[in-house]
Parts: structure tokens; sequence; C-alpha cells
């Protein structure tokens, strides 16, 4: 991770974006960083990425598609 993506990941978590039912908006969480809605979207969009990659890779992709997933 990058240090904006690991700072955007913790805010969002720490503002309950994760939560369910979610209690902050990307709205909210962007104005807590300071950027736009479409640059936190995709700070933690990557970030996200990152850490999926980051897992045992072979067994997620020998995983079965989702039907209807692009693929």
């Amino acid at each position: 991770l990058t240090g904006r993506q690991e700072e955007a990941l913790r805010c969002a978590d720490r503002l309950g974006y994760f939560a369910v039912p979610r209690r902050a908006s990307l709205g909210a969480v962007a104005g807590a960083l300071g950027i736009s809605r479409s640059a936190t979207a995709e700070l933690l969009r990557r970030g996200v990425s990152v850490m999926i990659r980051s897992l045992d890779g072979p067994r997620l992709s020998s995983a079965p598609a989702l039907p209807g997933a692009p693929g």
C-alpha cells in the first residue's frame, strides 16, 4: 500500500465507511481527507485491490467465477 492508500483506508474505516450499514459516505471520507470524491474512490479501490492481491493468490484465482460476473 502507498501511504495515501493506507491513510484513506484507515480514515474510511474510522468513519464507518466499511460498516454495515454504512455510517459514512464517500463524500464524508473525502472531506476528512481534504480531497475529491473521485480521488478518494480511486485510493480506496486501489488500496483494497492491493490488499486482496496480497492474500493467498492461488486460492483466489482458483475460486469459481460468480454467475453473471465479467470474465
